[in-house]
């Protein structure tokens, strides 16, 4: 089964760019209530522990970068993008998700962004 899990993404993985999911991926905004550095992170955590339980502990890591616009930047592999911006004491957060299906989508987002 862990085979299969790891081939799933890779057939997922693909070559598409960050660039490319954000202009072809299915987009969410989220308000959260930290600001963008601590609100990716705290999304960062989440993933790692849901791939845990749901695929048997493979994963992809995610990569957070800090933006020249003092938001902070999420990607996970070529499955996720997302770009956390400040606003108010929070975070207006954009998620992007690869179109193509995969286990557990109908509440991947809602699951990363809950409590962040």
């Amino acid at each position: 089964m862990k085979r299969f899990v790891m081939a799933a993404f890779a057939l997922l993985a693909g070559c598409a760019t960050p660039d490319k999911l954000i202009a072809t991926g299915e987009r969410s905004e989220h308000m959260l209530i930290r600001p963008p550095a601590l609100a990716t992170a705290c999304m960062s955590r989440i993933l790692d522990a849901d791939r845990g339980s749901r695929f048997g502990h493979t994963t992809i890591p995610a990569t957070i970068r800090p933006m020249d616009d003092g938001g902070s930047e999420m990607i996970v592999g070529t499955t996720l993008v997302a770009r956390a911006k400040p606003e108010g004491t929070g975070s207006r957060v954009t998620i992007w998700l690869r179109p193509e299906r995969f286990v557990g989508r109908s509440t991947l987002v809602a699951t990363m962004t809950k409590g962040c």
